[in-house]
């Protein structure tokens, strides 16, 4: 689940497609379905409304995060995006708990996904004329078979993906999903340029967004990984699997790790460092966890869970750089 852009081709700019083939499509569906999966996440699916799509969790009993999704609303249920490498073991999980409800549990897997990196005001989406672009993150517009929700915007684009006058600014972004014809047809477009999925994900550590993959399944609960400062997760919602372990984190302790992104500069590492690995400082050998890393032309950076209270972050014993995170972390804001 590593990944790398050292390897990129330049492009000549903006707009870019990438294909997201490490993101899977889960339906839930059936008469039963907002009932079901309203008492199995830890966000709560009521605040979704047509055009809109969230970020969402499932969690083991103790509170670990099992699974991180986005997930909107489609015809009796719900569409959800999730990491491929971690769908069979999800969707065979919840449809344990099916039991006599009357819900369908697939992944469809006649449905793939795209990225989309765009700068500046569009009126279409290369390839979608009859798509208006959401304006903001997390609008979702759909056309027939095909769904657009607005990613969350990249602060900086790496200078594999843009020209240099480009990979200082920031860059708006979609996720597609469309059916695999589809997404076929416009990664084959002469007038839009392509990237590797890893671009997607140097994007996403800058931007803050986690992801649960196979290699740190079970490693966190929600706070741990700034949920509460991404909407990704509700205090109000009622039960679900783990929820008195996260509102016993919440109301009656102190958050003790949080996620925050480093850099480190291409002399300073040696390799890509894991998913998983730890990061230390000082005497602390168990100072951090990394949740998700990319490599780039100068380095790499990296998201990871760390201690509150704790600085001065490294790994095989060099220094690492703190990045700023594009969202606040204020506690009071999410009481």
């Amino acid at each position: 689940m590593n990944k790398s852009i050292s390897n990129i081709a330049q492009m000549a700019g903006l707009p870019a497609f990438v294909s997201l083939s490490q993101s899977a499509v889960v339906d839930i569906t059936g008469p039963d379905a907002a009932e079901f999966f309203q008492a199995q996440v830890c966000n709560d699916l009521r605040l979704l409304s047509p055009d809109s799509a969230q970020l969402n969790g499932y969690c083991h009993p103790k509170g670990r995060l099992l699974a991180l999704f986005t997930v909107f609303a489609i015809d009796e249920g719900y569409r959800l995006i999730l990491p491929l490498d971690i769908v069979e073991g999800f969707v065979k999980r919840l449809s344990m708990f099916v039991m006599r409800a009357k819900v369908v549990v697939q992944h469809r897997a006649d449905l793939a996904c795209l990225g989309v990196f765009t700068q500046g005001s569009i009126q279409a989406l290369p390839g979608l004329p009859d798509m208006t672009p959401p304006a903001s993150p997390m609008v979702l517009h759909s056309d027939a078979d095909v769904n657009c929700v607005r990613w969350f915007d990249a602060p900086a684009l790496p200078s594999e993906v843009a020209a240099p006058e480009q990979s200082a600014t920031a860059a708006n972004r979609f996720v597609v999903v469309a059916p695999v014809a589809e997404c076929d047809r416009l990664l084959s477009l002469d007038n839009v340029a392509q990237t590797e999925n890893a671009a997607w994900r140097w994007a996403d550590v800058l931007a803050g967004i986690p992801s649960v993959s196979a290699a740190n399944i079970e490693q966190f609960v929600p706070q741990m990984m700034n949920l509460q400062f991404l909407n990704g997760l509700s205090f109000k919602k009622g039960c679900y699997p783990g929820q008195e372990i996260v509102a016993r984190m919440q109301y009656l302790g102190k958050l003790k790790r949080h996620m925050r992104a480093f850099r480190w500069q291409s002399d300073n590492v040696n390799g890509l460092p894991e998913i998983g690995a730890a990061l230390s400082s000082g005497d602390d050998a168990a100072a951090g966890r990394i949740v998700d890393a990319v490599s780039d032309a100068t380095g790499g950076v990296l998201l990871a869970v760390v201690k509150v209270d704790t600085e001065n972050f490294e790994i095989d014993g060099q220094s690492l750089e703190p990045l700023a995170l594009p969202y606040s972390m204020s506690v009071e804001e999410t009481a």
